[in-house]
């Protein structure tokens, strides 16, 4: 098939997907051929991290290139600014006609408000739509298109998802390029066996998971005191197998789907003219130090699958350490469709080092995290940090108290080498790298409540550290 001046996208995004919990990773229980069959057949990203790990922000920074502190989102269930320099203006402004399916997460400001409406607050994704905030009822979805009816999906919401995502791609215009984003909240808790798939959750109902629950005696009351032991074990330790088997069945379903779109590019010759990527928006501790969710800087947090495949113009099997961050995967995708990257985007461009135009030399050598909230809960966990290939630096803003994990050697970060005097050039060496990162995006590390009263009016972002609504 003729090769197009700019290559087809399809952008495949799982929510709370950790890194660990892949086949290719290295976990033996997975049942991921389809995700596993990408790494092979593209570039994976191994050490890829969210750069806040929690939804809204996230997608936030994915769609602009831009970081928390700059796109002003700073926890859930607000209203994103708009951003004329969003990859769905950069796709559409080019010609390509773009769809967007399942969920967003950067409109509703309660729960209840799910309808995103054509204009501005959908960031460029002028073409198909078919999307919603968000909703983790798996069997019980739904979706709107560009008016307020509310459609209902039939049967498991990440089958269906993928099904609409096939069948634009059987009905869009063959002569113009597509970039298709599919969106799914699975597998999003919560981690039940009657959200789950009933054929994939018998898959795992034999297997062993204890090795994914252990703690230190520091346990999750040190960052949330309401969060006591009592509470860890009625809601981590008693559920811990029942969650983890429905969330490697819902990993499998997303497999499954994502084997589905594979095997439509590859039927339809399109293999060689689309870039495939497939991530998340950032992991689950999933028992980890006596957790569950995400939000903290552990690495079943913040690292990610980021897998991208480009048919015969990407090497197969390759495995590269660079620190893929969020805001670096709009404009590495500009590039890399042959347009041209806005200046205002704040994320590395990492296309030319893909193509081999630059070496492991002039890349970045760590990647900076924001976590400034999580909804209107007060979890006391807002923190920055610094990973890079050996260590993990995070500082918790509201009390200053510091963690440095060596998680090459400790892969679990259980040991914090803050207070061992062998340690202490290394923990100098990380705190400057963390106020020179915030001092670069104008980062003040503020508390929340600070956020809440500068930089939000009827819960819409209307400013943020770098930007203002001009309206």
């Amino acid at each position: 098939m003729p090769q197009q001046e700019h290559p087809n996208l399809v952008f495949v995004i799982a929510d709370q997907l950790r890194y660990q919990a892949c086949g290719y990773s290295g976990e033996t229980r997975a049942r991921t051929p389809n995700i596993d069959r990408l790494a092979t057949e593209g570039i994976n990203f191994e050490n890829a991290v969210t750069v806040s790990p929690v939804c809204g922000p996230t997608r936030a920074c994915l769609f602009t290139g831009k970081y928390p502190t700059s796109t002003g989102f700073f926890r859930n269930d607000i209203r994103c600014m708009p951003d004329p320099d969003a990859i769905g203006h950069i796709l559409t402004q080019a010609g390509y006609q773009t769809a967007y399916i399942g969920k967003w997460h950067l409109y509703g400001r309660e729960s209840d408000e799910q309808y995103i409406p054509p204009g501005k607050y959908r960031l460029g994704f002028d073409d198909f739509w078919a999307s919603y905030a968000w909703n983790d009822d798996y069997y019980s979805s739904f979706y709107y298109r560009d008016s307020d009816a509310r459609e209902v999906m039939d049967g498991f919401q990440s089958d269906y998802l993928t099904t609409m995502g096939l069948h634009y791609l059987e009905q869009r215009d063959k002569t113009r390029p597509f970039a298709l984003f599919l969106s799914t909240d699975v597998p999003h808790p919560p981690l039940m066996r009657d959200n789950a798939p009933p054929d994939h959750y018998a898959n795992f109902e034999q297997m062993d998971f204890s090795d994914l629950l252990y703690a230190t005696d520091e346990l999750f009351e040190q960052f949330t005191p309401a969060f006591d032991r009592q509470w860890q074990y009625d809601h981590i330790i008693a559920p811990h197998h029942e969650q983890c088997c429905a969330y490697y069945a819902m990993i499998s379903n997303v497999d499954d789907n994502v084997g589905r779109l594979l095997a439509y590019l590859d039927e339809h010759q399109l293999s060689e003219n689309t870039i495939f990527v497939f991530t998340s928006d950032h992991g689950e501790m999933l028992g980890a130090h006596g957790r569950g969710n995400k939000r903290i800087f552990y690495e079943e947090s913040i690292r990610v699958p980021f897998l991208l495949r480009w048919t015969d113009h990407i090497k197969s099997d390759t495995l590269t350490d660079v620190f893929m961050n969020t805001p670096d995967i709009a404009p590495t995708l500009i590039d890399l469709l042959n347009l041209s990257v806005p200046i205002g985007m704040e994320g590395f461009n990492y296309a030319p080092f893909i193509r081999g135009e630059i070496g492991g030399e002039d890349i970045p050598q760590f990647a900076f995290m924001q976590m400034l909230q999580c909804q209107k809960l007060n979890h006391h966990e807002e923190w920055r940090g610094i990973r890079d290939g050996d260590f993990l630096y995070a500082r918790l803003l509201r009390n200053g108290k510091e963690f440095l994990f060596n998680h090459k050697d400790d892969p679990q970060e259980m040991n914090n080498l803050v207070n061992e005097q062998e340690h202490q050039a290394a923990l100098l060496h990380y705190r400057t790298l963390l106020e020179g990162s915030a001092t670069k995006l104008n980062d003040e590390m503020h508390l929340p409540e600070w956020y809440e009263a500068h930089w939000l009016e009827d819960g819409c972002v209307v400013r943020s550290a770098t930007r203002q609504l001009d309206e």
